[in-house]
C-alpha cells in the first residue's frame, strides 16, 4: 500500500467497508490503523465503527470500545452518540452506567424529548428493584433503594407535565411510591395510595382494550387497595368494593377469595374427659 494520503483513505474505505459487512477484526485492524496515522482526520464514524465493531468480537474490551464510542459521540454534531452507549449498557443491564449515559444524552439535548425521560426512568427503577435491603446495612440499603424509585419518580412527574393523560407513568409513580418503603410502611404513610386510585380511575376510563401491562397494574393495585381499606383505614366495606374488583380480573386470586368468601370457623372440639386414674393393684399378702 502506498504512504501519505492515499493509504489513509484506503484504511479507513477498509474499515468502513468491513464494518458494514460485519468482518469486525479486519474493521478494527483497519481503523486503527487510520486513527493511528491520521487522527487530525478522523471523523465521528471512524470511531463509531470501530466501539462498535469491538463490541461485537469475542471477548468484547468493553472499555475501550466505550471509550471509542465516546470519542465519536463528542465529535458528533448531528445525532446524539451517548443514546447508543447508553443503550447498549441498558441491554446489558449494566443499569449504573445506563444511567450516567441517558444522564448524558440529556444533558446533550436542548429539548430533551419524552422518550428520553422514560429511558432514563427506566434503569432508575431497575437499580431500585434490585436492592435488598438485609444484613448490617439494611437501613443505609433501604435509603439507598428510596432515593433511587424517589429519582425515577421525578422522572415520571416530567412525564406527565408533558402528557397529563400518559398511564404509563401514573402507574410507575404509584409504584415508585410503594416500592420505596417496606409494606409496613407504605400502608402506615399512605403516600401511593391515592396515586393507585388515580391511575384506576383513569385505567378504567380508558377506551383502549385492556392490554397484560393495564391488567397487570390494575390486579396489583386493587390487591395493595383492599389490603389498605382493612390494615389501615378498617374499612371492611370499602376493602370489599376492591377485592370484588380484583376477583373479576384475576378470578383464581386466593387473598380475595379468602377475604370475600370466608371459611367457617371450624368449631373447637369439645374436651376429651379426664381419664380417671389407674389405680395400682393391691397386691396380695
Amino acid at each position: 500500500m502506498s504512504s501519505g494520503r492515499t493509504s489513509d483513505v484506503l484504511y479507513r474505505m477498509q474499515g468502513w467497508a468491513a464494518y458494514k459487512e460485519n468482518q469486525y477484526d479486519k474493521a478494527i485492524q483497519n481503523l486503527k490503523k487510520f486513527i493511528q496515522q491520521a487522527p487530525q482526520k478522523a471523523i465521528d464514524n471512524d470511531y463509531r465503527y470501530l466501539g462498535n465493531a469491538m463490541l461485537r468480537i469475542s471477548p468484547a474490551d468493553t472499555a475501550a470500545a466505550v471509550a471509542y464510542l465516546e470519542k465519536a459521540a463528542e465529535i458528533d454534531t448531528v445525532d446524539n452518540g451517548y443514546k447508543e452507549i447508553a443503550a447498549m449498557y441498558n441491554g446489558a443491564k449494566n443499569y449504573e452506567k445506563a444511567i450516567e449515559y441517558y444522564e448524558k444524552v440529556i444533558k446533550r439535548e436542548k429539548n430533551p424529548g419524552l422518550q428520553d425521560i422514560v429511558n432514563l426512568s427506566l434503569p432508575l427503577y431497575n437499580v431500585a428493584n434490585r436492592i435488598f435491603p438485609t444484613g448490617a446495612d439494611s437501613s443505609a440499603l433501604r435509603q439507598k433503594k428510596r432515593e433511587y424509585f424517589m429519582r425515577a419518580d421525578e422522572l415520571y412527574k416530567q412525564m406527565l407535565e408533558r402528557k397529563p393523560d400518559y398511564l404509563y407513568a401514573h402507574a410507575q409513580r404509584a409504584k415508585a411510591n410503594y416500592y420505596a418503603y417496606t409494606r409496613e410502611e407504605a400502608m402506615a404513610n399512605g403516600l401511593s395510595i391515592p396515586l393507585m386510585e388515580n391511575y384506576v380511575k383513569l385505567a378504567e376510563e380508558d377506551k383502549a382494550p385492556m392490554d397484560e401491562a393495564k391488567k397487570a397494574n390494575l390486579k396489583s393495585f386493587y390487591q395493595i387497595l383492599g389490603a389498605y381499606s382493612v390494615i389501615t383505614l378498617k374499612d371492611d366495606a370499602k376493602a370489599k368494593e376492591w377485592f370484588t374488583k380484583l376477583i373479576t380480573i384475576d378470578p383464581g386470586n386466593k387473598v380475595a377469595d379468602d377475604f370475600l368468601n370466608p371459611k367457617p370457623e371450624t368449631p373447637a372440639a369439645p374436651a376429651t374427659p379426664a381419664k380417671t386414674p389407674a389405680k395400682a393393684p393391691v397386691k396380695k399378702a
